[in-house]
């Protein structure tokens, strides 16, 4: 395998030069970096490869999403002991439903109450 391709091998390592162009953005495009790809290695992969290659390094810089959802509990326990009369409620349901989490703390005695919430889609069911 050729070592331009060899990164691209979803068993490899993500692809160097990738981390550094995701980390100050998580948000880039993948044609900006698939054009990075090409500069650097003078070929252009397949958007769909370019899309997994960026998810892996996201994984490799954040921890993954299952890694992250199991933490939550914790996040909302320390909310509620800094912040007296936080109300947290969170609802885990199987994958394919989404899941939910809704935290709320009033913290200027009634009058501006602030509410967060994180959920699966921007739907009225959600």
């Amino acid at each position: 395998m050729s070592s331009s391709c060899k990164w691209l091998s979803m068993e490899s390592p993500c692809c160097p030069s990738m981390e550094p162009r995701i980390l100050p953005n998580p948000s880039v495009s993948i044609p900006v970096l698939q054009g990075a790809v090409q500069q650097s290695y003078h070929f252009k992969p397949s958007y769909r490869k370019m899309w997994m290659v960026k998810q892996k390094a996201i994984s490799q810089i954040y921890g993954d999403w299952k890694e992250s959802y199991n933490k939550v509990p914790k996040l909302l326990q320390a909310q509620q002991s800094c912040f007296p009369g936080t109300i947290c409620e969170l609802q885990i349901t199987p994958y394919y439903d989404g899941h939910r989490l809704w935290w709320a703390q009033d913290g200027n005695n009634n009058i501006l109450p602030i509410a967060f919430a994180i959920v699966e889609s921007e739907s009225t069911e959600s």
